[in-house]
């Protein structure tokens, strides 16, 4: 059996009683374990370091991907979309009930003109650089004494997105064969056949309430729209 001295380590011979280096007796060292028999003891005992290192490593990967998930936008998603507010909405509670008279000027949008369509309804129209349009539908007031210009109420409005090529938007209409042009805007689609008095192919259609001013959407069927270049 080999043996070690506990005091200094050096190896002591078979049959020593003391350690040939230091002197002091080797019998501490008969109830001793074996030195490879404490070597398997700290092995056990200490668990390999290359399992430590892996250990570590996976649970450094985990925090940082759980972090990298919870802060990641990726470039290519696009964020969750906002709902938009409502423009309709926002203009009717700018504009509709005001009372104006001349020109009326709107942010964002280029007058083009407007006329009587039915007394008392007048109709107003904007653009706005997209192509879409806004129209006005105003109430004429009586006349006030001495003065010069119409007061109009604003009744209502109506937004209609950008036309379809060729597209245009007409507010002498009526139902077909039905006498004069009633209170009536519609989306045509004009043929560029002048020889035609009414315009049949209708794409959409409101009709306004000679009553309140309020415009809404009605059956295209049936709509007709008078050609303004008809006998030119």
């Amino acid at each position: 059996m080999v043996r070690f001295c506990s005091n200094c380590g050096s190896r002591a011979q078979a049959g020593d009683r003391f350690c040939r280096e230091c002197g002091v007796g080797l019998r501490a060292l008969a109830g001793a374990p074996r030195s490879s028999d404490s070597f398997a003891i700290l092995k056990r005992a200490i668990p390999k370091r290359s399992a430590l290192v892996w250990l570590g490593a996976g649970l450094g990967a985990f925090v940082l991907t759980a972090v990298a998930l919870f802060y990641w936008r990726p470039g290519n998603v696009p964020p969750s979309p906002q709902p938009k507010p409502q423009i309709d909405e926002m203009l009717k509670s700018r504009l509709v009930g005001h009372v104006y008279e001349g020109n009326l000027e709107i942010e964002g949008w280029e007058d083009r003109g407007g006329g009587l369509i039915i007394a008392p309804i007048w109709y107003s129209q904007y653009e706005r650089e997209d192509g879409a349009h806004l129209v006005l539908a105003n109430v004429a007031q009586p006349l006030r004494p001495r003065a010069m210009q119409t007061t109009f109420h604003i009744a209502d409005i109506l937004l209609i997105p950008a036309l379809a090529k060729g597209q245009e938007v007409s507010y002498f209409c009526r139902l077909a064969g039905q006498g004069t042009t009633q209170a009536i805007i519609a989306i045509i689609q004009p043929n560029r056949d002048y020889e035609e008095e009414w315009w049949k192919d209708v794409r959409r259609a409101w009709n306004i309430s000679l009553q309140s001013g309020r415009i809404a959407p009605i059956d295209p069927d049936g709509i007709e729209c008078i050609n303004e270049g008809w006998g030119l």
